[in-house]
């Protein structure tokens, strides 16, 4: 019976093979080794769960059902590939060398999720295994994010479901905004208002203080009105330091308004993008799985039959040396059979006019076939009358001899 399937491999941080493995290790940093090493033994790791840096990163710890060292993903090589509740996750872990730009387009057109561990920070740390165990499975504190997600995968889903939270968030946000600025609108017009009459009341009280002076008027009159005077100034002061302050936290609230119509925009952008994005990986996805099955299917009925044949095989002592060897003579006079077609559309020309010569000949010979057929009747019926025009006269000459002779 054939055997089919690979050995069961075994763990190693290799790409390539053994010789290359001890050159490989060596050049690896042992803070690169360990990250993966901790990873394999404690079968966990904490996920991002939004995208943006700046805003802080929030992490969710997940248990994993398996971890595989370096293997080929698409003609790529991550560090780990591990794998969560049926979702598959790519690991990169950052010491020296970060993901390029090349490698991160690659990783978002396949669709495939991958993480990157930023490690550079971790080579100042007096207790390096401490620090890795923390970037790890307590508080990476940024230094684990995203660079490409599954839309699919159960952490693509939520993401989306926190991007629509936060959209909901930033409209709620900006119609608070928009109800600040009408507000900060109808104060501004009322300090206007208040200045214009305070403007007004100065001008008359420095008109009757000029007049005050020149009538003489009273010390004490005139200290009063100085001092309304000084108190009007400063409220006027105070007043205009509150439209400033006003106008200032206006043009604040308009700029956030700006930004959060910015963000909202953008947020939107990446929605949209987002669910065709996830419509025609669905889309691929589908075709995928029914050519995997298609060819699965395939590759099972060659199996059973490969499976039977050599059972067939076996009861009549037959190997499959010798069905090689019968399938290499197949194929030779498969070869010559196919020379000989073309060689035979080669001549096709030639051999049509010739079939069509000997087809006229036939013709012809059939032609003269016929004539001499009916010579020969006409014949036969000559010499039918002779015969019979004989024999009238024998016994003619038979009926005149005398009875005596």
């Amino acid at each position: 019976m054939a055997r089919w399937g690979p050995k069961k491999p075994t763990k190693h941080f290799a790409h390539q093979g053994s010789d290359e493995r001890i050159c490989k290790s060596a050049l690896e940093t042992e803070i690169h080794i360990r990250a993966k090493e901790l990873i394999e033994h404690e079968l966990k790791l904490l996920l991002p769960l939004n995208f943006k840096i700046e805003d802080g990163i929030k992490y969710r710890p997940i248990n994993l059902d398996s971890v595989r060292l370096e293997n080929m993903v698409h003609g790529r090589v991550p560090d780990l590939i591990v794998t969560s509740g049926g979702d598959e996750y790519l690991i990169e872990i950052a010491v020296t060398h970060f993901c390029d730009y090349e490698k991160i387009s690659f990783y978002k057109q396949q669709k495939l999720s991958c993480i990157e561990i930023d490690m550079s920070s971790v080579r100042n740390d007096a207790d390096v295994e401490s620090r890795i165990r923390t970037v790890l499975f307590e508080e990476p504190g940024g230094l684990n994010y995203w660079i490409s997600i599954n839309p699919l995968s159960a952490f693509g889903i939520e993401m989306m479901d926190n991007l629509r939270t936060e959209v909901s968030d930033l409209r709620r946000e900006l119609s608070k905004l928009k109800s600040k600025v009408q507000e900060y609108g109808k104060q501004e017009r009322m300090l206007y208002k208040d200045i214009s009459k305070l403007q007004s009341d100065k001008g008359k009280e420095a008109i009757e203080l000029h007049q005050l002076k020149l009538l003489g008027s009273t010390t004490s009159k005139l200290y009063q009105l100085e001092a309304m005077v000084l108190d009007k100034q400063q409220e006027l002061t105070s007043l205009e330091e509150m439209i400033s302050s006003a106008r200032s936290n206006n043009h604040e609230l308009i700029g956030m308004l700006d930004r959060v119509e910015g963000e909202r925009a953008s947020l939107y952008a990446r929605q949209q993008m987002f669910e065709s994005e996830r419509t025609k990986f669905n889309d691929y996805v589908s075709s995928k799985e029914n050519e995997f099955a298609a060819r699965e299917q395939v590759i099972h009925e060659k199996f059973d039959l490969l499976n039977s044949v050599e059972t067939a095989l076996a009861k009549y002592g037959i190997n499959l040396e010798q069905v090689r060897a019968v399938a290499s003579l197949l194929q030779q006079r498969a070869k010559l059979e196919t020379d000989l077609q073309q060689s035979i559309v080669k001549n096709q020309d030639r051999l049509n006019k010739a079939i069509q010569q000997e087809y006229t000949r036939h013709k012809l010979l059939q032609k003269r076939t016929t004539q001499l057929n009916n010579e020969i009747a006409e014949q036969e019926k000559v010499l039918d009358f002779c015969v019979n025009e004989i024999n009238k006269r024998r016994r003619d000459m038979a009926a005149l001899k005398p009875q005596g002779e």
